[in-house]
């Protein structure tokens, strides 16, 4: 399901689900073009009431279908949160994802997780900066 974020209209996410028993497995949050960045300006998650433990979401720009042994850039970590939380952070410290935006959960989750980056898309950067 798609999401755009209210407060500037910029391109966003989809909603991804992250159903327990799958948190360990790196899921594509925003999809970039080969030729795009992706600036991302916020960051929503949004834990199931249902669950019973705490768990950490880190963000990856690596290549979709990346496995989880092999993700390597990490770019920021939410840790500790709670069954029944959303949390959403506006105040990011990232670079621009040049690759895709993958999430993944500790492998502590047991209830769905719901996440949504929302943020600005720059595509054509081939072209402004003189490649092919």
């Amino acid at each position: 399901m798609r999401a755009s974020d209210p407060r500037t209209g910029y391109p966003e996410s989809d909603i991804v689900p992250i159903v327990a028993g799958d948190g360990d497995t790196p899921q594509t949050v925003v999809d970039i073009p080969s030729d795009g960045l992706f600036r991302p300006t916020q960051v929503k998650v949004e834990y199931d009431d249902s669950a019973s433990v705490a768990v950490t979401l880190s963000l990856f720009d690596d290549a979709d279908g990346t496995a989880s042994a092999d993700v390597e850039d990490l770019r920021d970590r939410f840790r500790n949160i709670q069954p029944g939380e959303t949390r959403a952070v506006d105040d990011l410290d990232m670079r621009e994802f040049e690759e895709d935006v993958l999430a993944q959960t500790d492998g502590n989750q047991d209830g769905p997780l719901d996440v949504t980056v929302y943020g600005e898309l720059i595509t054509g950067l081939a072209d402004v900066m003189g490649g092919s």
